[in-house]
């Protein structure tokens, strides 16, 4: 047999895990008694019916936390997996990386310091996926953390929403908040996603009243399908950042590379039509006399015709956060459209093991496993001759030092520079979101809308 389980980290195709496991900060168990979180724990007990289940696992580490806790940790067995402090945890140490000041707010001696590094520990001791807390020490540190340890933080408000990426990423599209319906792909985000299902509500309440019927077709377009498009992008960037985190944790190649790259570069398109369209709306909600080619949210005619029926909106697009993250967004779009088309990688540094010569990682490979394939006489010398090259091009990348997680380096009007697409995903999103409020608000101020502040 050509391929065997002892040479998986060189050739074997791998699936996405349908396990996933999260340590959570005892102080926060609590609050699974409450409606809001008990819905995410009833989540995580449907996956687990589903035939392959998905399972997400919770371990609570009885040794931080109090015996109410440990009691009410039994009491949701076997949701919550009790663990006990591993024999050979390593205390964590901050990386030399993470910035100064935050670095040693985490070194500090005071309570919350020392769970956060306790929490921290047995997270990457695990090879878990997160660490769930309201901890604002933690919180504060997140990005931080996730950039130089590859620990993901998860906020307590933000787990439900994880839980369902989880079940998204396997086409199970069941909602943590709604079990009244058996949603599926066609309808999930319309009928249920807290952001799309209001906006979809509005245009199914109001669509009557609109006499233009090619403005109530973009209306249409944009609710019912250009924004599905876009929250559906998202959850799979989240799912497969996830998947390759996991493989990362377990020092096993770099996989699922194209899937979190065609759904980043999917996202950022349809986020940048979806500001173009909003122009188009604007144009026959408010009987624009321009073509429609001259419309778009960089259009310099665009704006001079709206803004003499209705200046508000140019004001608050010229806001400098809102001004600063269309000029990323437009080099994001452009990037992706006209350029090289961007894939997240790791920005890495060398180390003193990274540095060794082919020669000497190809000797360390075949002490460390002398039965794997690269030494299989029977596989022909060209293509062992490749076998072997990515084994140590692998080996050379695992030793060396991660600076950055899934970052793009783009080129834009105002320079270069290093941007994450994934990690800055729902902070885009909240920003678009934004953004469709304001001209929803200020367009149709005749229909009843209610608009919701920018959310992670």
């Amino acid at each position: 047999m050509l391929f065997r389980q002892g040479i998986r980290n060189y050739l074997a195709s791998t699936f996405p895990t349908r396990r996933f496991s999260f340590v959570i900060d005892p102080k926060c168990l609590t609050f699974f008694q409450e409606t809001t979180y008990e819905s995410a724990l009833q989540l995580v007990i449907d996956l687990q019916l589903v035939s392959p289940p998905v399972e997400v696992t919770i371990l609570f580490p009885v040794y931080l936390a109090d015996p109410s806790t440990q009691a009410l940790a039994e009491h949701l067995d076997p949701i919550v997996s009790r663990i006990k402090e591993p024999e050979d945890l390593s205390p964590y140490i901050p990386d030399s990386a993470i910035p100064e000041d935050f670095r040693q707010r985490l070194l500090q001696d005071h309570e919350d310091a020392v769970l956060a590094r306790k929490l921290l520990a047995l997270s990457k001791s695990l090879k878990a996926d997160g660490v769930i807390t309201a901890s604002e020490l933690l919180i504060d540190g997140q990005y931080s953390i996730y950039q130089h340890e590859f620990v993901r933080i998860v906020p307590l408000d933000e787990f439900a929403d994880l839980i369902e990426v989880c079940a998204h990423g396997h086409s199970i599209f069941w909602s943590a908040s709604n079990h009244s319906l058996p949603f599926n792909a066609d309808v999930f985000y319309t009928l249920a996603h807290r952001k799309n299902s209001r906006l979809a509500n509005w245009f199914n309440n109001i669509q009557g009243r609109i006499a233009n019927d090619v403005l109530k077709e973009q209306l249409r377009g944009a609710f019912l399908n250009r924004y599905p498009f876009i929250l559906y992008s998202r959850d799979m960037i989240r799912f497969y950042q996830l998947e390759k985190d996991y493989q990362s944790r377990r020092d096993l190649l770099n996989r699922f590379s194209i899937p979190l790259g065609y759904y980043v570069n999917a996202f950022y398109l349809f986020l940048w039509g979806m500001l173009e369209q909003l122009t188009l709306i604007a144009k026959y909600a408010k009987g624009l006399k321009i073509d429609e080619r001259e419309c778009g949210i960089k259009s310099v005619n665009f704006w001079k015709e709206l803004s003499a029926k209705d200046p508000a909106l140019e004001g608050f697009l010229a806001k400098t956060s809102v001004h600063n993250w269309l000029d990323a967004m437009a080099d994001m779009r452009h990037t992706a459209a006209h350029k090289i088309i961007p894939m997240p990688t790791r920005v890495l540094a060398h180390t003193d093991d990274s540095k060794k010569s082919d020669e000497e990682i190809f000797a360390i490979i075949k002490e460390e496993d002398p039965d794997s394939l690269l030494l299989n006489s029977s596989v022909s010398p060209n293509v062992l001759a490749w076998i072997q090259q990515q084994a140590i091009f692998d080996w050379r990348l695992d030793k060396m030092k991660s600076l950055m997680e899934h970052t793009v380096f783009i080129k834009g009007k105002s320079g270069e520079y290093f941007r994450s697409p994934v990690i800055s995903v729902d902070y885009d999103l909240a920003m678009l979101t934004a953004v469709m409020d304001a001209f929803v608000v200020k367009l149709f101020s005749d229909y009843k809308f209610e608009s919701s502040a920018p959310s992670k």
